[in-house]
């Protein structure tokens, strides 16, 4: 259903996705694991970031969800099949951090699940980029009030991330 090229099939799909990763962590890593639900997110991301609209940012902020749930996910299962396509999960989140910067809850998630990720062992050699991607929402998000999980998000991820 993710992957319908029907813009409501795939809204459809990615909401019946995070309601079932939602319900427990056992069954998360069943999507994760056995259903290669990582693997299919990651496709699904770099999918979805050739257009950058609407339906595409409607999508994003439900799998948004779905993809901070997975990383957060403490099930030994799940940490192991993350640290496998761990390169892959940060090059694909900083690039929606960076290409969706006029939504907040894409964001928002993408932000924290960045900040998730840069806390696993052996992951500093994947965020040799996150340099650019930190500057340049800096100026972007400049201008906006200190209440907007934009910029709490940001800052968080300067705190963090550039003092390691």
């Amino acid at each position: 259903m993710l992957f319908d090229p029907k813009m409501y099939v795939s809204k459809v799909g990615a909401f019946i996705l995070n309601r079932l990763s939602a319900l427990s962590p056992h069954l998360c890593a069943y999507l994760v694991v056995d259903a290669q639900g990582l693997s299919a997110i990651l496709d699904i991301f770099e999918q979805k970031t050739t257009g950058r609209g609407p339906a595409t940012a409607e999508i994003l902020s439900i799998l948004q969800e779905v993809f901070l749930r997975i990383v957060q996910c403490t099930h030994p299962a799940v940490v192991a099949e993350v640290e496998a396509n761990l390169g892959d999960c940060v090059k694909i989140a900083l690039h929606i951090f960076h290409a969706f910067y006029t939504n907040p809850v894409i964001v928002d998630g993408f932000g924290r699940a960045i900040l998730a990720l840069h806390r696993r062992p052996n992951a500093k050699k994947f965020f040799t980029k996150s340099k650019f991607y930190l500057s340049y929402a800096t100026r972007r998000f400049n201008r906006l009030p200190q209440t907007d999980p934009r910029k709490t998000v940001l800052l968080e991820m300067k705190r963090e991330m550039l003092s390691s």
